[in-house]
């Protein structure tokens, strides 16, 4: 890895997390600070309006929202390119913040989460970043850069057009490992996709996954079927 890389990583991705860490620090801050609530008459409306993609907008400085109403209400937050996160927000049946995660990847979390009671108080404050080992989750994605997945510069290659994440990031906390998946990896040849059609139900998919095990604290590529 250059080392001007690695820099650039780090600059991008706290540029990208700053608004959100910011945020959830006036919250634990200031305890006059009005809470972030879900919107139910903006949302019928939307939904309303367009049944398909009414779940679906854009925020003013480009950040992409999908919300879905049910029993506790939900919303999903794309920052504007380049962003690596994808934050998580889930509300009470009254419209108050339930919870508020920050995912790298598909099931990883970054940054602070925050959970909330239902009048709005903070109750409890995690520092997800103080779980993983000498390898940061810059790291990771400098890797992903060095496979030509992604672009850190300009954020191509993290999401897909519907906001979803085109690989998987995991951390094992117990074992320091970090384990990567890219889903489409490379198309099957002829030959691999004979061989599993023998044994399919159904159409399988057309590409065969990488999935790489890197060391937490050294950065080593444990294993990789690429």
């Amino acid at each position: 890895m250059k080392l001007k890389i690695l820099y650039l990583s780090l600059f991008i991705f706290v540029y990208a997390c700053n608004g959100q860490t910011k945020k959830k620090e006036m919250l634990t801050q200031n305890k006059n600070i009005m809470i972030e609530k879900f919107d139910f008459i903006e949302y019928e409306k939307r939904v309303n309006n367009d049944p398909i993609n009414g779940e679906f907008y854009t925020k003013p400085d480009g950040t992409l929202v999908e919300e879905i109403n049910s029993t506790n209400p939900v919303r999903w937050e794309i920052p504007p390119k380049p962003s690596f996160v994808k934050v998580y927000k889930e509300f009470y049946p009254n419209g108050n913040m339930k919870r508020e995660e920050t995912y790298i990847g598909k099931i990883t979390k970054t940054g602070i989460s925050l959970y909330y009671d239902e009048k709005g108080n903070i109750t409890k404050k995690v520092d997800e970043d103080s779980k993983f080992g000498k390898i940061r989750q810059k790291d990771i994605l400098v890797f992903l850069e060095g496979k030509k997945r992604i672009n850190i510069e300009t954020g191509e290659g993290i999401f897909d057009e519907r906001g979803n994440f085109m690989y998987n990031i995991a951390y094992n906390e117990e074992t320091n490992l970090w384990y990567v998946t890219i889903p489409q990896g490379r198309p099957y040849t002829a030959i691999e996709m004979s061989e599993i059609m023998k044994n399919s139900i159904g159409e399988p998919s057309d590409w065969k996954p990488f999935e790489y095990v890197i060391n937490g604290t050294t950065g080593e590529i444990i294993s990789s079927d690429e």
